[in-house]
C-alpha cells in the first residue's frame, strides 16, 4: 500500500472543470458534425489542365501540325510540368499537361494563359479554350423527358423539337438556381433553327454570292441602342428596332437591287423552320427522350444538391401537383423523372460505413465486458469511443476534410484503438486499488505509471501517418483523409484515457445500482425535493401537458389540412409554422418526464421492477407527438398518421372522416381559416388527447412484455458476464492467473510456453525466420492492382462501328442490340433497371472528343442485389455476347470514374511514321486479344472518317484571280453553312443558318461543281480549279512529349494488374519484331501504381524510422526499441498470409494497412517491454522479469487486439456499398494484429533476453 498522495492533482481534484472542458469538445465537435461536406472520396485535385483548340474543317494532320505543335512548344516550358501529350483529331486538338503532384493549379493555369498569348494560330481556328479536368465532375444525377406516346403533340420532329424546348426553358432553368448545382447540360431531342435554303442555279443567274446573302441578313436583323436626348424635363432614349418578327420578314428581305429590280431572299431559296443538323439521339428504355445532366460544384454536398434536385422534380413529393414533374404532366403532358442517381450509391456507402463503425464498437464494447465482467469499469472504458469520436470531427472541419467512405473508414479502423488507451490506465488504476491504494491515489499512481507507455504507443500509431505527406500519385491524394481521421480520433482518444478516465474511477460514488436501487433512490429524491405525492404528479402536470398540446397540435392540424389541399400560396406559412412543432415535442416531452416518473415511481411501489419503463414510455410520447402533428407539405403526416390508426386502430374511421371533412372544408374556403377551425379542432385534439391518457391503462396491461424485455435483458448480461466468466477461467487455466476464491496463483499454459521459449532462444528464433522465409516466397506471388475496382451496379458499353457511318446506320444497326435488351430486360429475372442509350456525340462535350456519328453509349442501370460483383460480371458477359453478332464493332466498357481516368494497362508504342505506327498498333491489338488477361483491346490509331481532300491548283488560282482563302471560305458556307443572325422568339432567340438546298450539296460530284466566282461572267466550278479526292485519314495523332505514339489500351481480364501487365510485355517482346528506331512501354495505371508503390516503401520506411524515434526517446535506450521493432515483421507474416489465404490482391489501400499496422502492432510490445523494465527495477531477476511481465500484461494485451480486431471485423467481412475500398485494408490489419499479438508474446520475451543476456554492455558503453 502506498502512502496518501495529498499533492494536488487536476484530474481528480477539478472533476467538474473537467466535465466542462470534454463536454464544450462534445458540443463543437457535434455542431462540426452538421457542417461537414458529404462526398463519396476526398477531393482530388488532379494536376491536369487540357489546351482544347478548335479547328473546323481540318484534318488530323492538319491539326497537329498547324495547332498541336505550336502549343506544344510554347507551353514546353511551363513549371511542374511532369508530361506534356497531344491529341490531334478531325478539326480538333487537345493538349494535355500533366504536373507533378502538389503543383499549385492556380499558378499552372496563370502560367500556361500567358504562354497560350503568344502562340500564333490560324484565323480559321478558334480560341483555345483551358479545361482543369476533374473526375468529380461527372453527373451527379440524370434526368429524362418524354412525351406522351398518345399525344400528338410530341410525334415527328416537332414533338423532339418540343421536348427540347421544354428542357432548356422550363427543367434547366429550375434546376440550375439550387444551391449546389454548377451546371444542368441538356442532351438529345433536336434543337430548333430557321435555314435559309439557297438554289446555287439561282444565285448563279444573278451573280451573287452566299456571302451577300449572309451580310444582308445580319445587316437587317438590328437592334441597337442610339443614344439619348434632352427636350424640356424628360429625357429620350433612342434605339433602332427592326428586328426580323418572323419567316415571312426574313424572306422579304432584299438582298440587292439591279436595274430597278429587287432581289429578295425567297427569290433565292426559300427559309422554312427546321432544326440542326442531328449529331445524336438519346433513349430511355427504348423510348426518345431528352435527358438532362446536372454537375454539381466542387465543394457541394452531393447528397444535399439530389435530395434538393428530387425534391423539386418531384421524386420525393407525396403530391406532385407542384411539383416540376407534376406541372410538366398536367400543362405539357410530358414525363420527367431521374433516371440515374449517383448519390444513392454514395449515400449507402456513407450508411455502411457508420454501420460498420457501430457494429465495431459494439463488438469492443462486449469484449470488454466479456473480459471485465464489470458493468461499472466497462461502462467507463466505453465512454471513450463516443468522446473521441465526437471531439474528432471539430478538427476536421477546421483542416476542410468532408465526410466520406476514406475519413469514416478512419473512423471505422481506429474505433477498437480508441479504448487501447483507456484499457491500460483503467487496468493500471485497478492494479494500484488492489495493492491498497485509496480510490484518488490509484487513480493519479495508476495513470502516472503507465502515462509515458500509453503516450509513446499512441505516438507510434499516429506517426506512421506523417510520411503520408511524402506519398506521391493517387494514393496521397486518395489518402490524406483517413490518415488526418485517425491521427485526430487517437489524439482525442488519449487526452480521454490520461484525463477522462481517472477522473471518474477516482469519483466513489459513480457506481451503477441495480434497477430497483435506482428507481427508489431517483424518484425518491425528486418527490422529496417537490414535496408532491404520486397522485399531484400523475395530475397536475398531464394537465399542463393537455393545455399546451391543444393549442399546439390545433395548429398542426389546421396546417396539415393546408398541406392536403398543397395550394402553393400557403407555403411560406407552413414552413413558418412547421418550425414550432419541434419545439412543441421538446416542451412536451421536458413536462410529461415528471409524470413519466410518477407512473414509474407507482409500478416501482408495487415491486415490478418497472424502472426499465422509463427507456419504453419516452419514445411512444414522442411517436404519438409526431402523429398528431403536421411537420411538413410533403407527406410526413399522412404517413405517421396512418401508423398512429395501425398501432391503435380506435380512431381509424373517425379520423378519416373528420380528414375529409377538414380537406373539404379548406378547398372551399379561400382566406385563412385556421382561425376558424382551431375552435373544433382543439376539442378534437382534447378528445384524442384525452383518451390517449386511457392508454395508461392499455401501458399497465403491458407491463409483462415491459417485465419480458426487461427479464431478456437482464438474461442477456447474465449470458455476456457468464460467457465472461468461462473464458476468464479458461484464460486462466492456460495462460495462468487466479481462480475464483482462490487467492494463489496458478501456473498456466502460456507460463510453461514462455519458460521454453526463454530457455530455448535458438528454437524460437528459428521458428520466426522460418515464417518469415515463408511470408517472402507467398509475397512475391501476391497479384497487384492499383485499386481494387468498385462496383456500383452501374457500367456503360462505349461502342464504336467503322469511322464514317452516318448517325441513321449507327441508329438502325445498335438499334437491334437495344432492343434485344431491352428484350431481355422484361423477364422478371433480369438484373437491368433502366437503359440509356446515346447514338452519336454531343458537341457540347468537354470531357471526350473521340465520339461521332459512328458511335455508341449503352449506360445499364442494375437493379439492387447483394452480390453487385457477380451480377455486374453476368450482365458485362450476356451483353459483350449481343455486341460481338454485331461486324466491324468495337466495344469497351466503362465504370463511373473514382480514381483515374487512365486504362489499366496503356501499351506507348513510338515511331514517326503514321503507317509504321497503325501497323504495329494492329499487330499488338491483334495479339493481346487473344490474352485472357486482357480485354476490350483497341487502339487509338484508327483508320479515320472518309473525306473529301481538295489540293488547289496555284496556277490556276492566280490565272483566274481568285483566292484560296475567300474559296474555302465560300465552300464552307455553301455546304456547312454560317449563321446569319438570329430570330427572337419570346423567350429563345433561334438561329438563322444559310447554305445551299440539299440537292445542290447532297453527293461528292456536287462539290466539284460549286461556282468559286460567283460575281464573274463565265461561272468557274470548283473542279477547274483543285483536285478532289476521296480519302482516308488517321482518325486521331498521339504525340507525348514531342514525339509521336501510338497506343493500345485494354482492361483487365482474368486476372490482376500485374498480372496484365506481365502477360503484355511477354507477349509483346516474344512475338513483335520490333525495328531498331521503334520501342514500347507499359503505362496507364500500372506507371501510377509504380509510382505510388516505390513512394509508399519510402513513407514505410520513414514510418518505422519515427517509431524507433519515438521509442528511443520514451525508452532512453538504442538496444530496447529495436526489440520491439521485430513486431513489425512479425506482423507481416500475418498480413500476407491472409492476403493469400482470402485471394485480396496487394493494392494502395493494403500498403496505407501495412503502414497502419507498424504504428499498431509496437503497442503491445511498448507495453509488454516496458512492465519488464520497471519489474527489473524492483530488483527481480532477469527471467523471472520477462515471465511475470508477460504474465501481468496479457490480459490488457488481449483485451486491447481483441477490440482492435473485433472493432474492424465488420469492416473486413465487406457488405454493402463501397465495401471493396475498405476491405483489403482491414484485413491487412486484422491479419497481421494476430500473428503479432500471437508472436509478440513468445518471440518479443526472447529476444529481449537475448539482448539483455548477450549484447546488453556492449550497447551500454556505445550509449555512454
Amino acid at each position: 500500500m502506498q502512502s496518501p498522495n495529498r499533492n494536488p492533482n487536476f484530474t481528480t481534484d477539478r472533476p467538474v472543470a473537467v466535465l466542462m472542458v470534454f463536454l464544450a469538445a462534445v458540443v463543437f465537435g457535434y455542431f462540426s458534425l452538421n457542417q461537414l461536406p458529404v462526398t463519396l472520396m476526398p477531393e482530388m485535385s488532379y494536376p491536369t489542365l487540357t489546351v482544347r483548340t478548335e479547328y473546323p474543317g481540318a484534318a488530323p494532320e492538319e491539326v497537329e501540325n498547324d495547332i498541336s505543335r505550336r502549343i506544344e512548344e510554347a507551353l514546353g516550358v511551363v513549371g511542374g510540368l511532369n508530361e506534356i501529350s497531344s491529341i490531334s483529331r478531325a478539326g480538333v486538338s487537345d493538349v494535355i499537361l500533366e504536373f507533378v503532384w502538389g503543383t499549385s493549379m492556380g499558378d499552372a493555369i496563370q502560367n500556361t494563359l500567358e504562354k497560350l498569348d503568344l502562340v500564333r494560330m490560324p484565323r480559321e481556328a478558334e480560341k483555345p479554350l483551358l479545361l482543369h479536368y476533374d473526375p468529380s465532375l461527372d453527373p451527379v444525377m440524370e434526368l429524362s423527358i418524354s412525351g406522351s406516346s398518345k399525344s400528338i403533340k410530341y410525334q415527328g420532329d416537332e414533338g423532339l423539337r418540343r421536348l427540347r424546348r421544354i428542357a432548356e426553358l422550363q427543367v434547366k432553368r429550375r434546376l440550375e438556381p439550387i444551391k449546389g448545382v454548377a451546371a444542368a447540360r441538356v442532351r438529345g431531342g433536336l434543337e430548333e433553327e430557321i435555314h435559309v435554303l439557297i438554289d446555287e442555279a439561282k444565285l448563279q443567274r444573278v451573280n451573287l454570292s452566299i456571302s451577300q446573302v449572309l451580310s444582308r441578313l445580319r445587316a437587317e436583323n438590328i437592334n441597337a441602342a442610339g443614344g439619348r436626348i434632352r427636350e424640356g424635363g424628360a429625357e429620350y432614349m433612342i434605339r433602332t428596332v427592326n428586328e426580323y418578327q418572323n419567316l415571312d420578314e426574313i424572306a422579304d428581305t432584299i438582298v440587292f437591287r439591279r436595274d430597278g429590280r429587287e432581289i429578295r431572299v425567297k427569290d433565292l431559296g426559300q427559309v422554312v423552320y427546321g432544326q440542326r443538323d442531328r449529331e445524336m439521339m438519346t433513349k430511355t428504355d427504348g423510348n426518345e427522350s431528352v435527358q438532362i445532366d446536372i454537375y454539381k460544384e466542387a465543394d457541394a454536398n452531393m447528397i444535399k444538391v439530389a435530395d434538393d434536385v428530387k425534391k423539386l422534380v418531384g421524386e420525393v413529393s407525396g403530391s406532385t401537383r407542384s411539383t416540376l414533374a407534376g406541372k410538366l404532366r398536367a400543362e405539357e403532358d410530358a414525363y420527367l423523372r431521374v433516371v440515374a442517381d449517383r448519390s444513392i450509391f454514395i449515400d449507402n456507402s456513407i450508411t455502411e460505413v457508420k454501420q460498420t463503425a457501430y457494429m465495431g464498437g459494439i463488438l469492443a464494447i462486449i469484449v470488454l465486458l466479456l473480459f471485465l465482467r464489470d458493468l461499472r469499469t466497462t461502462a467507463i472504458i466505453a465512454l471513450s469511443i463516443p468522446i473521441s469520436i465526437l471531439v474528432t470531427f471539430a478538427p476536421l472541419n477546421i483542416l476542410d476534410v468532408s465526410l466520406n467512405i476514406m475519413s469514416l473508414g478512419g473512423l471505422a479502423m481506429g474505433i477498437g484503438m480508441l479504448v487501447d488507451s483507456s484499457i491500460v490506465v483503467l487496468e493500471s488504476i485497478y492494479r494500484c486499488r488492489e495493492e491498497g491504494d485509496s480510490i484518488r491515489n490509484a487513480a493519479i499512481r495508476g495513470t502516472k505509471e503507465v502515462r509515458g507507455a500509453v503516450i509513446a504507443s499512441t505516438l507510434t500509431s499516429i506517426c506512421v501517418f506523417f510520411p503520408m505527406v511524402f506519398v506521391e500519385g493517387l494514393a496521397g491524394q486518395v489518402f490524406s483523409d483517413l490518415g488526418l481521421t485517425v491521427v485526430t480520433s487517437l489524439i482525442a482518444s488519449l487526452i480521454v484515457a490520461v484525463l477522462f478516465i481517472p477522473m471518474l474511477a477516482s469519483r466513489a460514488g459513480f457506481q451503477l445500482k441495480s434497477g430497483a436501487g435506482m428507481a427508489s433512490h431517483f424518484f425518491g429524491s425528486i418527490e422529496g425535493r417537490l414535496s408532491l405525492s404520486a397522485f399531484w404528479l400523475g395530475f397536475i402536470l398531464p394537465s399542463v401537458v393537455l393545455l399546451g398540446a391543444m393549442i399546439g397540435l390545433a395548429e398542426g392540424y389546421a396546417v396539415w389540412m393546408i398541406s392536403a389541399v398543397d395550394d402553393p400560396r400557403f407555403e411560406k406559412e407552413i414552413n413558418e409554422t412547421s418550425v414550432t412543432y419541434s419545439v412543441l415535442r421538446i416542451w412536451a416531452l421536458v413536462c410529461l418526464i415528471p409524470l413519466i416518473i410518477a407512473w414509474a415511481k407507482r409500478l416501482h411501489d408495487v415491486g415490478m421492477s418497472a424502472w426499465w419503463l422509463i427507456t419504453i414510455v419516452v419514445p411512444l410520447f414522442v411517436s404519438f407527438i409526431r402523429g398528431d402533428s403536421a411537420s411538413n407539405r410533403y407527406g410526413e403526416y399522412s404517413s405517421n398518421e396512418r401508423m398512429f390508426a395501425k398501432l391503435w386502430g380506435a380512431f381509424s374511421a373517425f379520423e378519416k372522416s373528420f380528414s375529409g371533412m377538414g380537406l373539404f372544408i379548406s378547398k372551399q374556403i379561400t382566406f385563412s381559416f385556421k382561425e376558424i377551425l382551431w375552435v373544433p379542432a382543439s376539442l378534437y385534439f382534447a378528445l384524442r388527447l384525452a383518451i390517449s391518457f386511457l392508454l395508461e391503462l392499455i401501458g399497465l396491461s403491458l407491463v409483462w412484455l415491459f417485465r419480458a424485455v426487461a427479464f431478456i435483458g437482464l438474461v442477456i448480461y447474465r449470458l455476456i458476464t457468464m460467457i465472461g466468466s468461462i473464458l476468464g477461467r479458461a484464460l486462466n487455466k492456460i495462460f495462468g492467473g487466479k481462480s475464483d476464491g482462490d487467492s494463489a496463483t496458478k501456473k498456466g499454459i502460456y507460463h510453461s510456453l514462455i519458460r521454453w521459449a526463454i530457455n530455448s532462444p535458438v528454437s524460437m528464433i528459428a521458428l520466426a525466420i522460418a515464417c518469415f522465409i515463408i511470408t517472402y516466397s507467398v509475397g512475391r506471388q501476391l497479384e497487384t492492382e492499383l485499386l481494387p475496382e468498385v462496383h456500383q451496379s452501374e457500367f456503360t458499353f462505349e461502342v464504336a462501328l467503322p469511322v464514317g457511318t452516318p448517325l441513321d446506320q449507327t441508329v438502325k444497326i445498335l438499334g437491334e442490340v437495344e432492343q434485344k435488351i431491352l428484350n431481355s430486360k422484361k423477364n422478371k429475372d433480369s438484373k437491368i433497371d433502366t437503359l440509356l442509350v446515346m447514338y452519336g456525340f454531343d458537341t457540347s462535350n468537354m470531357k471526350r472528343s473521340d465520339e461521332g456519328e459512328h458511335s455508341a453509349r449503352f449506360k445499364v442501370l442494375l437493379k439492387e442485389t447483394e452480390t453487385p460483383y457477380a451480377t455486374e460480371e453476368l450482365v458485362i458477359a450476356k451483353l459483350r455476347e449481343l455486341f460481338d453478332d454485331v461486324p466491324d464493332i468495337t466495344t469497351r466498357v466503362t465504370r463511373p470514374v473514382l480514381f483515374s481516368s487512365k486504362k489499366p494497362v496503356v501499351i506507348q508504342i513510338n515511331g514517326e511514321e503514321l503507317p509504321e505506327l497503325k501497323e504495329y498498333s494492329d499487330q499488338s491489338t491483334a495479339l493481346l486479344s487473344k490474352e485472357s488477361e486482357l480485354t476490350d483491346v483497341e487502339p487509338t490509331l484508327r483508320s479515320g472518317a472518309p473525306e473529301v481532300q481538295i489540293s488547289y491548283d496555284r496556277q490556276q488560282i492566280i490565272r483566274h484571280g481568285l483566292n484560296i482563302n475567300s474559296i474555302a471560305n465560300q465552300v464552307r458556307d455553301m455546304v456547312k453553312g454560317s449563321e446569319a443572325t438570329r430570330l427572337n422568339r419570346r423567350d429563345r432567340r433561334v438561329p438563322i443558318v444559310v447554305r445551299l438546298a440539299k440537292q445542290d450539296r447532297g453527293q461528292v460530284a456536287d462539290v466539284g461543281q460549286l461556282t468559286v466566282n460567283p460575281s464573274g461572267e463565265t461561272p468557274i466550278p470548283l473542279n477547274a480549279v483543285a483536285e478532289l479526292t476521296v480519302g482516308e485519314g488517321p482518325s486521331e495523332i498521339r504525340r507525348i512529349d514531342g514525339k509521336r505514339v501510338a497506343l493500345v489500351q485494354a482492361n483487365i481480364g482474368a486476372g490482376s494488374l500485374g498480372s496484365a501487365v506481365e502477360t503484355a510485355k511477354r507477349v509483346l517482346m516474344e512475338k513483335v519484331d520490333w525495328p531498331g528506331y521503334m520501342d514500347f512501354f507499359i503505362t496507364g495505371q500500372n506507371k501510377e501504381w509504380e509510382r505510388s508503390r516505390t513512394s509508399l516503401y519510402l513513407a514505410l520506411g520513414l514510418s518505422l524510422f519515427l517509431v524507433y524515434v519515438i521509442m528511443a526517446s520514451q525508452f532512453e535506450s538504442l538496444t530496447q526499441p529495436l526489440i520491439i521493432m521485430f513486431t513489425i515483421p512479425m506482423a507481416f507474416v500475418g498480413t500476407v498470409l491472409g492476403l493469400e489465404i482470402l485471394g485480396i490482391n496487394l493494392s494502395v489501400v493494403v500498403f496505407l494497412g501495412m503502414i497502419m499496422l507498424a504504428g499498431i502492432v509496437v503497442n503491445n510490445a511498448i507495453v509488454l517491454v516496458d512492465y519488464t523494465n520497471t519489474l527489473r527495477g524492483r530488483g527481480i531477476p532477469l527471467k523471472e522479469a520477462i515471465i511475470q511481465a508477460g504474465c501481468v500484461r496479457l490480459r490488457p494485451i488481449l483485451m486491447t487486439t481483441a477490440t482492435t480486431v473485433l472493432g474492424l471485423l465488420p469492416m473486413a467481412i465487406g457488405l454493402g456499398d463501397g465495401a471493396e475500398i475498405r476491405t483489403p485494408m482491414a484485413v491487412a490489419v486484422i491479419s497481421g494484429l494476430l500473428t503479432s499479438t500471437i508472436l509478440t508474446l513468445l518471440v518479443i520475451p526472447t529476444i529481449y533476453y537475448l539482448f539483455a543476456l548477450v549484447g546488453e554492455r556492449f550497447f551500454q558503453s556505445v550509449e555512454a
